[in-house]
């Protein structure tokens, strides 16, 4: 049976990049005339390298390069949400297996080539954001490397993306709050990832940009794996929001639904009513199918269907490694919104009279 490249590396006392670097005749490779041919040697004796001859049965190996800063958040993310376990149930279902690679921010293009250079084990690459550059591109262009990435920020790079339609999803919130009579829009919740697709969708109906108006929190996003902290944020910021409440904003767009749900914790302490005074919509729908601290399901929310993007995500990930697919392709997956209790026509606010 043909070895390994980790046996050949093992057995010729070198690297296994090195190996797979002269195996692939890589120009930029620098290596001694002995080494070379003790590494060809050792191969000829082992029958040949095991994965030059790459089987579709062969399992697929996905590594997860995870910044090691964001190393709790990360491993969270891809045990606990439904995205993370989803492409991990399919893979491993297919034979493969998923796991996880940390490194130091400066090594990151390294880690990655290593991890190219080591096919037993890593022969795909799954990014979960925040990696991506052009150095980056270019190697897995290069290399022709299966990977996926999913976040929509990389789409404007040459590397596959599967992401949620996050501009096309905030059309139908505002849409829905246009519909309903809404005009004056605010926003709570980071500054970055969602307020710039809620900016573009406001002025595609013309609608003020009210910046003073919004409630943000910074750059800081609460980890998903801590429900209770961003609804403790969204509750403490809120109310602070309210102290100098714009009489004129009838609706509050969150970041995510635990962002949301704080907003009306703080909306209830403060006499209000969701749906009525003020309309509040959500992102994430994690009350589908279920209750919420033993409360009915009231907010109005775009549902992110995270499995079925994990699943996507892993059947696209095992064509690219088991077909040689290398087109590269950037896929939205459509968002939808769920319209329940917290959202309502302006005429029955307290503060109708100040809408346009």
């Amino acid at each position: 049976m043909a070895a390994t490249m980790t046996d050949i590396a093992r057995e010729a006392n070198v690297s296994i990049s090195l190996v797979s670097k002269l195996l692939r005749n890589d120009p930029s490779l620098k290596v001694s005339p002995a080494t070379k041919q003790r590494v060809l040697d050792v191969c000829k004796r082992m029958d040949g390298v095991r994965s030059l001859n790459v089987r579709l049965s062969d399992p697929c190996r996905v590594v997860v390069p995870v910044n090691r800063i964001f190393a709790h958040d990360s491993v969270d993310y891809i045990a606990k949400r439904s995205e993370g376990q989803a492409v991990q149930q399919i893979i491993e279902q297919q034979g493969g297996r998923l796991s996880v690679v940390f490194f130091v921010e400066s090594q990151c293009l390294s880690t990655i080539e290593k991890l190219m250079d080591d096919p037993d084990y890593c022969n795909a690459l799954l990014f979960f954001g925040g990696l991506m550059s052009t150095e980056l591109a270019e190697l897995l262009h290069r290399r022709k490397f299966p990977h996926i990435c999913l976040n929509d920020k990389d789409s404007r790079y040459p590397v596959n993306t599967f992401f949620l339609d996050v501009q096309g999803a905030m059309r139908q919130v505002i849409d829905h709050l246009y519909d309903l009579g809404h005009r004056h829009i605010a926003y709570a919740g980071p500054t970055r990832q969602r307020l710039p697709h809620l900016v573009a969708a406001l002025v595609e109906h013309e609608l003020t940009y009210h910046s003073q108006a919004y409630c943000l929190m910074g750059d800081y996003v609460p980890a998903h794996s801590d429900p209770d902290e961003g609804r403790k944020l969204g509750y403490e910021y809120f109310k602070r929001w309210l102290k100098n409440r714009p009489t004129h904003i009838t609706a509050i767009v969150a970041h995510n639904d635990y962002i949301a749900l704080g907003v009306i914790d703080a909306m209830h302490d403060a006499g209000l009513r969701p749906g009525h005074d003020l309309s509040v919509v959500g992102f994430d729908n994690i009350e589908s199918g279920k209750t919420l601290n033993d409360e009915k399901p009231c907010l109005t929310t775009v549902d992110y269907p995270r499995t079925d993007i994990g699943k996507r995500a892993a059947e696209r990930l095992l064509a690219q490694h088991q077909k040689r697919e290398n087109l590269i392709t950037h896929e939205r997956y459509p968002a939808r919104l769920v319209i329940r209790q917290s959202t309502g026509p302006v005429f029955i606010s307290g503060v109708a009279e100040s809408v346009e």
